[in-house]
């Protein structure tokens, strides 16, 4: 896919600011505003010069964790909100952020162009209300100054930016052009599998813990919740539906933030499956607690209604299949976002169909120069995240009541500078 939306040779690209509701502040992990008023008002001006792009590569909005009673019903598992939802939901991000849609408008006023790319949590651009309520928050500027690219990627002048969410079974649209589907009711979103999650599981567990967000490497989340179940901090109906969720779907869904990098077979929803299930999460619990998660876990089981999506090779036109069989198959557990979005990198990088590749969607900062020599050009970028992560590689397994009580301080952010050119040039620069 070969676009044209860049209207200026220097570009600016930032990804997962994750936007929300300041009125649920127990699920509101942004607190930058300030922030990206300076990035727009200051830095990008500075470190890049006027006029410039800016490009908010995906997961701008969190969306599902905004109103998210709205994704509690029973129509099927593959629907999301309606548009009318999706609209309740993006006005109490605009109202809570206002200086975030005024330095928006501002940056635009001022000559530069923003590019809006979609991610896992915010394809609900893709609603007509929501795109115009959103151009009316920044100014209604009209195209080519604001451009909400619905294709989901920039792929031109030798570069390509995506989020990066498609090389993942968990967080991969089979719609992702045009994520709406015919629900009973009428037109709903496209749900996948991890958002699926955070409406039914994750949601409710980040509420009571906020640090459940903030827990790198993801795989270290088994451990932390296994021992804070075991201490008495996470509640025996909190794990059993963590469980339920694992043995009901099957799938792969979010087994490497549960279970680690290697995959299980699921298998049907029976006593001793969920037994299996408890024993990766919190080996050596008591028996008696044992049976007790497992005989609730089955009282959680998610329906199966719209349960198996059709193998896929992906809208995007790459194979997204990971190593092994498909992404879609049933009953596997365990494969990583970074796995298929390497291999995509090294299909555009190897194929010279693209100098800079840029993606967000993991929360990794990464800079990684393409195994072609120092003097070749190519490089391979995520530009990380606005939301805090809590880095607890190789420590002793803290529970998540202690992790609760860390005081966080912020994190650097950066954003990757393009200069376009023959080839085009990029580095990740500090906000």
């Amino acid at each position: 896919m070969t676009t044209s939306v860049l209207l200026h040779p220097r570009v600016a690209v930032i990804s997962d600011l994750h936007v929300g509701d300041p009125g649920t502040p127990e699920l509101e992990d942004f607190d930058r505003d300030d922030d990206f008023v300076r990035l727009l008002s200051v830095e990008i001006p500075r470190q890049l010069g006027t006029p410039a792009t800016l490009v908010i590569n995906g997961d701008f909005i969190d969306f599902p964790q905004v109103l998210p009673a709205l994704s509690r019903h029973d129509l099927g598992d593959a629907y999301g909100t309606t548009e009318a939802e999706s609209l309740r939901r993006f006005e109490r991000a605009r109202d809570g952020h206002p200086r975030v849609f005024q330095a928006l408008a501002d940056f635009i006023r001022a000559g530069n162009q923003v590019c809006l790319l979609p991610g896992n949590h915010d394809p609900d651009y893709h609603w007509p209300a929501v795109e115009a309520a959103l151009r009316t928050a920044i100014g209604n500027p009209c195209s080519p100054h604001f451009m909400f690219v619905a294709g989901g990627e920039i792929h031109e002048r030798g570069i390509h930016i995506e989020h990066g969410n498609q090389y993942s079974y968990d967080n991969r649209f089979d719609h992702w052009d045009r994520p709406i589907l015919d629900a009973p009711d009428g037109p709903r979103l496209e749900r996948p599998w991890g958002t699926l999650f955070m409406d039914l599981v994750y949601n409710d567990a980040e509420a009571a813990h906020r640090t459940l967000n903030r827990i790198y490497p993801h795989a270290a989340l088994a451990a932390v919740v296994a021992r804070s179940f075991v201490s008495g901090q996470v509640s025996l109906s909190l794990f059993a539906r963590v469980v339920g969720f694992v043995l009901g779907k099957g799938k792969r869904f979010i087994g490497e933030r549960l279970l680690g990098d290697h995959p299980i077979e699921a298998g049907p929803p029976t006593l001793a499956a969920a037994r299996t299930i408890i024993d990766e999460l919190a080996p050596g619990l008591p028996s008696d607690q044992r049976e007790a998660v497992a005989r609730a876990a089955l009282q959680h089981l998610p329906s199966d209604d719209a349960d198996v999506k059709a193998p896929s090779s992906g809208l995007l036109g790459w194979n997204v299949e990971p190593d092994g069989p498909d992404g879609s198959v049933t009953g596997l557990l365990g494969r990583t976002d970074e796995r298929g979005m390497d291999r995509r990198a090294r299909d555009l990088l190897g194929r010279g169909d693209a100098t800079i590749v840029a993606f967000g969607h993991t929360h990794l900062l990464v800079d990684a120069q393409a195994p072609y020599g120092q003097k070749d050009p190519r490089r391979v970028f995520n530009t990380g995240s606005w939301v805090p992560q809590l880095n607890v590689t190789g420590l002793p397994r803290p529970s998540l009541d202690e992790l609760d009580r860390v005081q966080y301080t912020g994190h650097e952010l950066r954003f990757l500078a393009i200069e376009l050119g023959d080839p085009p040039r990029a580095r990740l620069r500090t906000v």
